[in-house]
């Protein structure tokens, strides 16, 4: 097996740090909140600020990295997030808060599909190239599940001790993950050499790119339908652990089981062929949500943590293929309109959560979430395969 290369090692330091020093509040934020002077409504009005500022940020940001310098934006990415943790420790009330998380959501968005886009475009150069980007995929998505039970564990138990003081450990490492990457991350003059253009012709060639490839329309179908599941997971999980009766303190525990499950699901190797097995694979979970729903405590969170684990394994298949399938030229553009579709429909999602929990209750409301994404899947996963198999004819004629 051939070693790690120096683009790649260069991007899992940085991933790695930066994803510890954004996880340490993980565990404590509501609380380090309200020291600060929020209540829970400048919190609710204040994340969906942070939301609408990726929303708006993030497809702009992935056009111009594809255009200029990805390299730069990252960096900028991190120097805006060093604000953001600057902003917090010097300041306190709504205000400032804000602030400070409009500067995270700016950062959020510049980093989405930018530098890992410049190590997919090298690795598409050589060799044996669809495993090259599955590996580094992989590696990518494992070692953020390990930060983020390292980060979420020091941060539980850093808080108590020192305070807001922990974004002082947030900003080392995000100042150590951005002199990693200008050091030692080639620019990308080094990767690639194509004549710049306008943005406004880079949104058009995404655009006809996208709609000249019915696997892509799909996968970002796919995508899209999964922000049901995740959606409902990220935001009601917990919710779900205590409603079926296990204590408050249990929810760390918990915290960490749901980052092991995702470590699993990446390590399960990526084929192309696989896609008829996941259909049928699919097909026979659907009868878990009905499981979660309606079952006793353990047989309901049996099967919750074994429906987490399908859809992990799911978007990161997707994740992977969608990589694998969008050019060198327009990746940054894709991959950030992609994100920007399922942010649009994670909007939506936690809108019509609202709505239900209003009138149900959470048992169910999961079990409905999680039936709908998975009979969507299902379907579009079938229309997928026609499209891989008339797009299979084509080059053969």
């Amino acid at each position: 097996m051939k070693s790690i290369s120096k683009i790649e090692l260069s991007f899992y330091i940085s991933i790695f740090m930066t994803t510890i020093a954004k996880s340490l509040p993980h565990a404590i934020l509501t609380i380090l909140l309200y020291s600060k002077g929020l209540t829970i409504s400048n919190i609710l009005i204040m994340q969906s600020v942070f939301n609408f500022v990726i929303l708006i940020s993030e497809l702009p940001s992935g056009i111009l990295s594809d255009i200029y310098s990805k390299k730069s934006v990252y960096l900028t990415s991190n120097i805006a997030l060093c604000l953001m943790y600057l902003v917090i420790l010097l300041q306190r009330g709504f205000f400032w808060m804000t602030i400070a998380w409009v500067l995270y959501g700016i950062s959020e968005a510049l980093f989405s599909g930018i530098i890992d886009a410049s190590v997919i475009n090298k690795l598409k150069t050589r060799e044996n190239a669809e495993s090259h980007v599955i590996k580094f995929k992989k590696i990518g998505n494992q070692l953020s599940m390990i930060a983020m039970i390292l980060g979420g564990t020091i941060g539980s138990f850093a808080y108590f001790i020192v305070g807001d003081k922990l974004y002082v450990l947030a900003f080392v490492l995000v100042l150590l993950a951005t002199l990693n990457i200008f050091f030692n991350f080639p620019s990308d003059k080094q990767l690639q050499n194509v004549p710049r253009i306008s943005p406004l012709k880079q949104i058009r060639d995404g655009i006809t790119e996208l709609a000249g490839d019915t696997r892509l329309v799909f996968l970002v179908g796919l995508s899209l339908v999964g922000q049901i599941f995740f959606q409902t997971h990220f935001q009601i999980w917990q919710a779900y652990i205590l409603f079926i009766g296990f204590p408050k303190k249990s929810l760390f525990v918990f915290y960490l089981i749901f980052q092991v499950i995702g470590f699993a699901a990446y390590a399960i190797p990526i084929r192309r062929h696989f896609m008829k097995l996941l259909i049928a694979v699919a097909i026979v979970s659907a009868v878990l949500p009905i499981i979660v729903a309606f079952s006793t405590i353990w047989v309901s969170l049996a099967a919750y943590m074994l429906f987490v684990f399908i859809f992990m394994f799911l978007d990161y298949m997707y994740d992977v293929l969608y990589a694998l399938t969008i050019s060198q030229e327009r990746i940054s553009t894709l991959i950030s309109f992609n994100s920007s579709i399922s942010r649009i429909g994670s909007f939506a999602i936690l809108a019509v959560n609202g709505i239900l929990l209003e009138q149900i209750d959470i048992k169910s409301v999961v079990g409905l979430n999680f039936e709908i994404s998975i009979i969507l899947s299902i379907f579009i996963g079938l229309f997928c395969l026609r499209a891989v198999k008339a797009t299979k004819e084509k080059e053969v004629e």
